[in-house]
């Protein structure tokens, strides 16, 4: 059903344009022709690759833990000149808790859990609070802005750099060189800014630039908690290179793609629900569900056949999950295209996967939507689309990617009605 494309944008600097993804899976044109087949598979070719895809929630859980579907060898090994890193990501090579299974992925993973648990990601709450209140307030006094440059990009992006251990300059200059990684489209690009933030990054955690805080994710892997291996520093970099690019992305994704679909609607018990604590949970579950910030998994390998409802998947195939069709499998949720506060089983979505490589950043995402999406529209309950909802476009991999822009009218900020005129 699907195609892949090559880019072919020129680099413009500082940033360079880059195309918009193929395909854009939770458009509704996709999953009404994953209805319209009633197949569980897709059969996809993307950036040269190709691959099953699962649509349906069973089926996609099932991909998602069955142990004869693994991550390494990766799907792309000794056929990197033959396919489109750009298209695929560059997530699918190296050896990064991305990308490994077993043991390695286990002790990998151990390093980075601690950091990304419920209770450490709660003392982000300040942090979090403090960062939002301060972009809030930095707004341009105008009605119209990029919601993904003005509020989302820097948030996120700041956030990830508190929780990595780097100082605020460190930061923005670690996020500057990760965009630019991001959104090169030649690969002489993407191995000046590679260098780059592995430089950064190693001066940082060598202590060049002072000591790493207790709690960041750099501490935790070089000193994790007992009884857990550290990381040498060519892992611990490649790892933070790594979970930084898979969670900036689809975290900017899932908090604009999260406010403007409240925006478009604008519907009572969801605004009422936002201005409620015990209920803002439930709504960031179902935003997270018709939306999930990773809309298909990474690719992966199958070592054995996979048996399906219409033929076996052989061992050697490429297979993925496309989690925004599986969110909106009408055998497991119904009246998946609405959004309902209702649920009995909101957290029982695969917005963040399943299984062994279940998202570790999954409470750290949560967190910054109940508190960023509340916020938000409590300063500008005005909030509107400029552009249809469906016209979202987006770019980057087709697992790895976030919208190009998300064009809002702010209205007039709450409480300050008497100065309407400024705004027009």
């Amino acid at each position: 059903m699907s195609t892949g494309r090559r880019s072919t944008a020129h680099r413009i600097p500082p940033v360079p344009p880059i195309p918009p993804v193929p395909p854009e899976h939770e458009r509704s044109t996709y999953l009404d022709g994953v209805r319209a087949q009633n197949t569980p598979y897709d059969l996809m070719h993307i950036g040269g690759l190709p691959m099953w895809c699962a649509t349906g929630y069973q089926d996609a859980k099932r991909l998602l833990t069955d142990p004869q579907v693994v991550n390494c060898p990766s799907p792309v090994a000794g056929r990197e000149d033959d396919v489109d890193l750009f298209a695929l990501g560059p997530t699918l090579t190296g050896g990064h808790v991305l990308r490994t299974d077993g043991s390695t992925h286990a002790r990998l993973r151990a390093a980075i859990n601690p950091v990304f648990s419920r209770q450490t990601v709660a003392t982000r709450r300040a942090f979090i609070t403090r960062t939002t209140d301060q972009l809030l307030d930095d707004l341009p006094h105008t009605e119209d802005i990029d919601l993904v440059e003005a509020f989302a990009r820097p948030l996120v992006s700041r956030l990830l750099g508190h929780v990595i251990g780097l100082t605020e300059a460190r930061s923005d200059e670690h996020a500057v060189l990760q965009r630019h990684n991001f959104e090169s489209t030649d690969t002489a690009s993407q191995r000046r800014t590679a260098f780059a933030l592995s430089t950064l990054l190693l001066r940082v955690l060598t202590g060049a630039d002072g000591d790493i805080p207790e709690g960041s994710l750099m501490a935790s892997m070089l000193r994790p908690p007992r009884g857990i291996t550290p990381l040498s520093l060519p892992e611990a970099v490649e790892n933070l290179i790594a979970v930084y690019r898979a969670g900036l992305a689809p975290t900017i994704s899932a908090l604009v793609y999260g406010a403007a679909r409240i925006a478009e609607h604008r519907d009572p018990e969801v605004m009422a629900a936002l201005l409620d604590p015990g209920r803002t949970e439930t709504l960031v579950e179902e935003l997270l569900r018709l939306h999930p910030p990773h809309a298909v998994t990474t690719p992966r390998v199958t070592t054995g056949t996979i048996e399906t409802a219409d033929a076996p998947i052989p061992a050697g195939a490429t297979v993925t999950a496309c989690l925004a069709t599986a969110n909106r499998d009408p055998g497991r949720f119904p009246a998946p295209d609405d959004l309902r506060l209702d649920r009995d089983r909101p957290t029982g979505h695969l917005a963040f996967g399943w299984g062994p490589h279940i998202c570790a950043g999954a409470p750290l995402v949560r967190q910054l939507l109940r508190l960023a999406l509340p916020a938000l529209f409590q300063r500008h309950p005005r909030l509107r689309l400029t552009v249809p909802f469906e016209e979202i476009r987006f770019h980057g991999s087709y697992s790895d990617r976030m919208p190009i822009a998300v064009p809002v009218s702010l209205g007039v900020p709450a409480g300050h009605e008497a100065e309407r005129n400024q705004y027009r």
